[in-house]
């Protein structure tokens, strides 16, 4: 750390002018503190949550029996708190399973292709190093299929002797 420069406490009265200001080293110390910072607190949450599912365990399982599921949203109250429980529900499906499904289904006279329609949603997409590969003769058949848009700006900051 650069004797007598602003701390991480400090930045949050100054403007972003004002940041952008300051030397990078001092702006390379405020991203070490960040990612340390931020290390403390997912550590800090880590333990949080665990302390939350040990002191109200058995309230929490009472309550998603109670409701014949071991999924969704519960609320346990205690005292002037209410502490939500989300245990959200995360469906993986096989694709080839469904590959199989579906054209049989698509196959079939007796299943509409508007029910099909209903039941499968079908995304067909083309990774960028598999574009980038494809011959110019395919290329240019791809390409007026195909977007680009920005994604977020991040910034990295790392010390040449750190390399």
């Amino acid at each position: 750390m650069i004797p007598n420069t602003p701390n991480l406490e400090d930045i949050q009265n100054m403007t972003v002018e004002s940041v952008s200001e300051l030397p990078v080293e001092v702006l390379a110390d405020f991203f070490e503190q960040i990612k340390e910072e931020k290390s403390k607190v997912d550590s800090f949450r880590f333990m949080l949550d665990a302390a939350l599912s040990l002191k109200f365990q058995d309230e929490i399982s009472a309550q998603f029996d109670a409701k014949g599921e071991s999924l969704g949203v519960i609320y346990v109250e205690q005292d002037s708190i209410v502490l939500s429980v989300d245990k959200p529900r995360r469906v993986k499906w096989d694709e080839s399973a469904l590959h199989s499904l579906h054209a049989t289904m698509t196959a079939s006279p007796d299943v509409p292709q508007s029910d099909i329609d209903k039941y499968f949603n079908i995304k067909i997409s083309v990774p960028e190093k598999a574009y980038d590969g494809l011959p110019a003769s395919w290329q240019s058949q791809f390409t007026p299929a195909r977007t680009v848009n920005a994604g977020k700006t991040t910034f990295k900051l790392k010390r040449k002797d750190a390399e």
